[in-house]
């Protein structure tokens, strides 16, 4: 597998071209989720920032304190972390695990850009989150759960909540095949550059429905919240891919 230059944004999503066609990023803005779209959306970056909301206000983000402790894994390149620490001015504490190094340390210098020099980056698999039992308040992942073997992630957080913590994830469901095969190329990309094993046909293989069942018998209320009406189709294919919004409270 040729390994894409993370150094050019349009190369390393190339097989991903058509999601920006169309739409004006404001700049180079490193982001590649579907996000939240309203009527007042013009941009993937507001479309971002809209999902960004979405968490702090489903999930409970803003009522964290000072003692409080929050996860984001699969942070990608960390705008995320940025908005809710400056715009929202989230108080907790803030850790995020990332599989690419690169994005780690693209993140890492746009933290101490932002002056946001407190949130502690960690580079490696979601599978394996390196925290101590019941230390986190919140776990949140955006558009990246699918991307993982998800149900060692989700035994990991469960280990690594409090009791009465929550996990909140961002989903698509229903891609088609070809989606499927872009997304394969991508994450397997980034696994092996980061010394990972591959995951052949990963992505056609995941089912949400077996996801919420397991999380369901590891002990967690699950809510799934259907945001598909604020979804724009990014592709061209009119697939009828679904986004989800999924919150797992640990009992």
């Amino acid at each position: 597998m040729q390994h894409l230059d993370d150094s050019n944004i349009d190369e390393l999503w190339k097989s991903y071209k058509d999601l920006w066609k169309g739409y004006h990023n404001n700049g180079t803005v490193r982001c590649m989720n579907v996000g939240y779209w309203d009527d007042y959306t013009l941009t993937m970056k507001q479309a971002n920032e809209n999902l960004y909301c979405m968490f702090a206000k489903r999930s409970g983000l803003l009522a964290l304190t000072e003692a409080d402790n929050l996860l984001d894994v699969g942070f990608g390149y960390g705008y995320q972390l940025v908005y809710w620490r400056k715009e929202l001015g989230l108080k907790c504490a803030i850790y995020g695990r990332n599989i690419d190094a690169y994005q780690v340390a693209y993140a890492g210098q746009l933290l101490t850009e932002n002056g946001c020099q407190d949130i502690v980056l960690s580079q490696g698999m979601a599978e394996e989150l390196p925290y101590t039992d019941n230390f986190f308040a919140n776990i949140v992942a955006i558009e990246c759960v699918f991307h993982m073997e998800s149900q060692k992630f989700f035994s990991e957080a469960y280990r690594v909540l409090k009791t009465g913590g929550m996990l909140a994830y961002s989903t698509l469901v229903d891609a088609n095949e070809l989606d499927n095969q872009r997304m394969d190329a991508l994450v397997n990309d980034l696994r092996l550059r980061n010394n990972f094993a591959l995951l052949p046909e990963h992505h056609q293989n995941n089912n949400h429905d077996e996801d919420v069942q397991f999380l369901a018998e590891l002990g967690f209320t699950v809510e799934v919240l259907d945001f598909s009406d604020h979804q724009m189709d990014l592709f061209s294919d009119g697939d009828g891919r679904k986004s989800l919004f999924v919150t797992a409270v640990k009992n």
